[in-house]
């Protein structure tokens, strides 16, 4: 037999902590879950409004002021992108000067030490791989035989 009245809906949780007792009922216990729920649905509420009306009213003055900082981002892309041009121009006439001088040293018969011409082969493919070519590719083969021969030596 269960019996259903208002007295029985009331939860005892009693502790012992001394001669404390503390009473809590259903209704305490719904007020909080309803407290609780209520936080989260006003969180997403909140944040439903921010996503949306917040930023139709506010995206226009971000993107307005931004657009000067966008400007200067691309000014600026576009200088770098004309200087690696320049650096890569440079560094292909710098290795070409460094080939030349020294293809023009080997021809001539000036003797050469090892390092130089580990140095020459590393210039000599950097030359290569910046799309140099030319005169440079005809000359090289020319000493490049002399220079394995004196690596053998």
């Amino acid at each position: 037999m269960i019996l259903c009245s208002c007295s029985i809906l009331n939860i005892l949780c009693r502790t012992a902590i001394g001669e404390a007792e503390i009473m809590i009922d259903l209704q305490q216990i719904y007020g909080f879950f309803t407290l609780i729920l209520g936080f989260i649905g006003g969180a997403i509420t909140v944040r439903k409004y921010l996503n949306s009306g917040f930023k139709k009213i506010f995206s226009p003055l971000v993107e307005e002021s931004l657009k000067p900082i966008h400007d200067d981002i691309v000014t600026v892309k576009k200088q770098q992108e004309e200087l690696s041009g320049k650096v890569k121009d440079l560094e292909l006439s710098e290795c070409r000067n460094f080939l030349v001088r020294f293809i023009e040293d080997v021809k001539s018969g000036e003797p050469v030490g090892t390092v130089e011409i580990e140095r020459y082969y590393e210039v000599r493919d950097r030359y290569y791989a910046l799309g140099g070519n030319g005169y440079i590719h005809a000359a090289a083969e020319e000493i490049e035989e002399k220079l394995s021969n004196s690596l053998q030596q």
